[in-house]
């Protein structure tokens, strides 16, 4: 099984991506294939389902382990599982799972009791994801800000004289 597959991505229609990976081509889904950028090499994380042989990609880890837990729940198809991700971020979907909002789920297409198991059963996912993605993002944003700000404060011109008016 591959986890990752590197090679250059070229888009496709249908949110469907072609990946060259030494001289093989794959057909991917794909969330959004404007995600990725067209004519470069890139890493696709890829899930391959068994009984159908579709393969599913995502340029985002946490995209790729949303999805693959959203597989586990066997009432969902992978289709169903592609179209969430479409219709949500897996940020808004995690922050469904954590809030117990099952309203969420109906208004992107689910089911009430599909909503209820995706809820109880994808918890610890959802923790895992928000921890390790969101908040590192907010953080990197956050000193990212900082960092900025302190170049902006430290931009002092020492050939000016502190006497001049």
């Amino acid at each position: 099984m591959k986890f990752y597959q590197y090679g250059t991505v070229y888009k496709s229609r249908n949110n469907k991506i072609i990946l060259d990976a030494y001289g093989t081509g794959y057909l991917i889904n794909v969330i959004n294939a404007n995600n990725f950028n067209n004519n470069e090499k890139q890493k696709v994380y890829i899930i391959e389902v068994p009984k159908t042989n579709e393969m599913y990609g995502f340029k985002e880890y946490h995209d790729y382990l949303i999805f693959k837990s959203l597989l586990d729940i066997k009432e969902l198809q992978h289709y169903r599982a592609i179209k969430l991700l479409r219709e949500a971020n897996s940020f808004e979907i995690c922050k469904a799972i954590l809030e117990e909002d099952s309203d969420s789920f109906k208004k992107w297409g689910l089911q009430t009791s599909l909503a209820l198991k995706i809820i109880s059963r994808l918890g610890k996912i959802a923790i895992f994801i928000i921890d390790n993605y969101l908040n590192k993002k907010e953080e990197t944003d956050i000193q990212t800000n900082l960092e900025q700000n302190n170049k902006n404060i430290h931009d002092i011109d020492l050939d000016l004289s502190p006497f001049n008016m």
